[in-house]
């Protein structure tokens, strides 16, 4: 259920006047401060705990990707509360955060969109001739790096006094994604065997990632494969269903993947994908595929907790 969020009516801080004349001495900032945070989504706000663990008080406003498919702006609710922080998702992803970001920054409050400085793709929904902004940017590892150095400056900004912990962690969650992006080097999935079919364009951040080539649905359909074992890529069920009737004289094997999951932490989202490939792989075309669990220098549930 979407919150009930504090937005259009935020007091201005207006700063205190002086009695005294000339320029103020510098506040020497002797501790660190608690700052009172609003996160668009859930992914982000366990993003902030990465960086910040439990240091400040979070809110949130989404807690489930689904509710932005039923998004009424009536269910956003004008009270009063002092913000320090928004930190939101950009790339068109939510539908509120424009006109959001707009208030917030009128109300002195610090507004940072995580999706500054990453590589952004374009993608047609389905049924439509929109060209849009690829949301899914969090798919590719290089990019969440960036997302998440964005909160963490953001941070720092905030609260200089914390800003040694807060480089720290944001190093150790480097390394940790870093480490992954060598395990999608070394672990081959393309086979010039299988045919990678992707139900929609927004897969390209994680396709890109794994380097694997695929072609569309509709070439596939017009005849544009060069294999005779296809991997279809889907995340809903409704895409696999939809695309039955196209793939039903194949010898298809679906692998459905996760794009954003709000309950999972980014790097268990990574090597989870990288085991449903492995998978997939094993049953197309098993002689290309050497054992799963031979792909992952430690079992998933050893990956580092960041919440």
């Amino acid at each position: 259920m979407l919150k009930k969020i504090i937005a259009l009516a935020l007091i201005a801080f207006l700063p205190a006047l002086a009695g005294c004349s000339g320029p103020e001495e510098p506040v020497e900032v002797k501790e660190g401060k608690t700052l009172t945070i609003l996160a668009s989504n859930r992914m982000i706000q366990d993003m902030i705990k990465t960086i910040s663990k439990d240091l400040h008080n979070t809110s949130v406003i989404v807690e489930n990707e689904a509710v932005l498919n039923n998004f009424n702006k009536n269910d956003i609710v004008v009270e009063d509360e002092k913000l320090d922080i928004f930190f939101h998702f950009g790339a068109g992803y939510e539908p509120f955060s424009d006109k959001l970001s707009e208030v917030m920054r009128a109300n002195q409050v610090s507004v940072i969109d995580i999706s500054r400085g990453v590589h952004l793709l374009g993608y047609k929904p389905e049924n439509s001739q929109a060209s849009l902004v690829n949301p899914y940017y969090l798919s590719s590892p290089a990019n969440y790096i960036t997302a998440i150095s964005n909160i963490a400056f953001g941070l720092m900004e905030k609260d200089p006094f914390r800003s040694d912990l807060y480089n720290k962690n944001l190093l150790e969650e480097k390394k940790r994604i870093e480490e992954i992006e060598d395990w999608f080097e070394t672990v081959k999935l393309g086979s010039s065997e299988i045919v990678y079919v992707a139900a929609g364009n927004k897969y390209r951040y994680l396709l890109n990632s794994f380097d694997v080539k695929h072609i569309g649905i509709d070439d596939f359909k017009n005849g544009m494969q060069n294999g005779t074992e296809v991997v279809f890529i889907y995340s809903e069920d409704a895409e696999y269903v939809n695309a039955k009737g196209i793939l039903e004289n194949s010898n298809v094997v679906p692998l459905k993947v996760i794009l954003n999951d709000y309950t999972m932490d980014r790097k268990e989202i990574y090597l989870e994908n990288l085991m449903r490939f492995r998978h997939a792989i094993a049953t197309a075309c098993e002689e290309y595929a050497p054992a799963v669990e031979s792909t992952f220098p430690y079992r998933m549930e050893m990956v580092p907790e960041t919440r």
